[in-house]
């Protein structure tokens, strides 16, 4: 083969004095002439050559070499970097090639640069050195042209010269910031479409980049690529629309609620949810930080849909507490845009303490903190109905025995009133009470506080209240 080489090196001896000794013992001496050899070596890729196809660089030299010094100044490296590289020896001539071969479309850097000796001990320096694309030219595989999404639900696309190599594709191809999406190949497998399983996030830099990508004969993409784009530009920041009551069940069914447009925060009872509507789609964790309140307000806050949200406090809002809502501006919608401003809102609840409205036998109003003069029948028994602001809620009647108490006041010696019956219907409670003794003062005691009587809202009287029956 080194005869159809038509590239060569001329490489001159490095000892000089050799040289030197000749042309002096000519001169002076008239002794026999002392040829200087030259090394000559010739490779098999072209000086100027782009692209190179063979087996293994094969490299010529016109003298028998000592291979180790040959062999340690050979370098090769692919895409940049160093890679081993395996040699065949046959007589002048040095196969060179990669461990494992030569990968099509990979840019290659050979060199050969040191100082190498013959077999008779000569030593000579050397410097060959080459770069190319391992393949034949109109095999490349290139990226064609590829097109950025404008809106975002739209595909990033490429285009490809030749069929890709789909499982590679789907190995190696990266964006960041990451985002899940599919794959759609094209029926010639020349191009692909990565369509987004959600949205791409608005105001959002993303960079795809196309590395160690081959195509289905085996040819490495003949660059790497990569570049930045955003799917579409957002700059409307998120508004707070309304703040309202919400009617919830007690499952917490976000998707059976109802916003109470129409009320302000001042209609809330109990521990009744209260909404939020924003006027674009938001990101959840930043509208859950932005959110908090004084006086404290434990709770969890429930999404609806992107822009809807419920608060559902744990506990009864305090009767007669102000509140302050604030939704810091923070909060971000789904595109990463803040709100303008800090948004505060300020409320009370509709709550009111549990109030007694009358205290009567068939006949007679009770009056609080006064004696009442009541006749009653010989067996002692007494009935009362006790008429309340609301009804009260099925959950506390029992603690209705607890709660309403008749005792002997004055003398001590008056029998003790027995209870005998409890009728509690919607706001009244009539109470039934006998063993009573005519001439003595009973006093019936009605008891305040959360642990006693309240409505549906868990509204409760705020203190005790007295009323002194004198029987008759």
């Amino acid at each position: 083969m080194s005869k159809q080489f038509k590239f060569r090196e001329n490489v001159r001896g490095v000892k000089s004095i050799f040289l030197l000794l000749a042309i002096f013992s000519k001169a002076f001496f008239s002794c026999g002439i002392i040829s200087f050899e030259r090394l000559d070596t010739e490779i098999s890729i072209a000086e100027n050559a782009d692209y190179y196809n063979g087996e293994n660089i094969e490299v010529f030299f016109s003298s028998k070499m000592l291979r180790p010094t040959v062999e340690k100044i050979i370098a090769l490296k692919k895409d940049g970097a160093k890679i081993e590289t395996e040699f065949i020896w046959q007589n002048e001539r040095c196969l060179a090639k990669p461990i494992g071969g030569f990968i099509p479309g990979c840019a290659y850097d050979f060199s050969l640069r040191g100082q190498a000796r013959t077999a008779d001990e000569r030593e000579y320096s050397v410097a060959i050195s080459r770069k190319f694309i391992f393949g034949e030219k109109e095999k490349n595989f290139i990226l064609e042209e590829f097109f950025s999404p404008k809106e975002s639900d739209a595909a990033l696309e490429f285009r490809f010269n030749k069929e890709i190599d789909v499982a590679r594709f789907e190995q190696e191809f990266k964006i960041s910031p990451y985002i899940q999406a599919n794959k759609e190949f094209s029926l010639d497998k020349k191009s692909v479409k990565i369509i987004t399983k959600d949205k791409w996030q608005n105001n959002t830099f993303y960079t795809w980049t196309l590395e160690n990508i081959f195509s289905a004969d085996g040819y490495k993409i003949h660059t790497d690529y990569s570049e930045n784009f955003m799917a579409a530009n957002e700059h409307i920041r998120p508004q707070v629309i309304c703040v309202c009551p919400v009617i919830l069940n007690e499952n917490m069914e976000t998707e059976k609620a109802t916003f109470l447009k129409d009320q302000n925060l001042s209609a809330l009872r109990g521990k009744q949810p209260l909404g939020i509507i924003f006027s674009k789609p938001m990101d959840f964790n930043s509208v859950k930080s932005a959110l908090y309140f004084e006086a404290n307000l434990g709770g969890v806050l429930l999404k609806v849909d992107e822009s809807k949200f419920i608060y559902a406090p744990y506990e009864n809002y305090k009767i007669g507490q102000e509140y302050l809502l604030t939704i810091d501006k923070s909060a971000k919608d789904i595109f990463g845009l803040e709100m303008q401003s800090q948004k505060n809102f300020y409320f009370s609840s509709d709550d009111d303490f549990l109030k007694i409205t009358s205290v009567e036998t068939d006949s007679l109003r009770l009056q609080e903190n006064c004696i009442t003069e009541i006749s009653i029948p010989d067996d002692g028994t007494l009935f009362l109905k006790i008429q309340f602001s609301s009804d009260i809620s099925q959950k506390y009647h029992k603690s209705i025995e607890s709660a309403i108490k008749l005792g002997a006041f004055f003398p001590n010696s008056a029998n003790p009133a027995k209870l005998n019956s409890i009728r509690p219907n919607g706001k009244s409670i009539v109470l039934c009470w006998n063993n009573l003794s005519k001439d003595c003062i009973y006093e019936l005691k009605i008891l305040g506080g959360k642990n006693y009587l309240a409505n549906d809202f868990d509204e409760y009287l705020e203190e005790e209240k007295c009323f002194y029956l004198k029987i008759k």
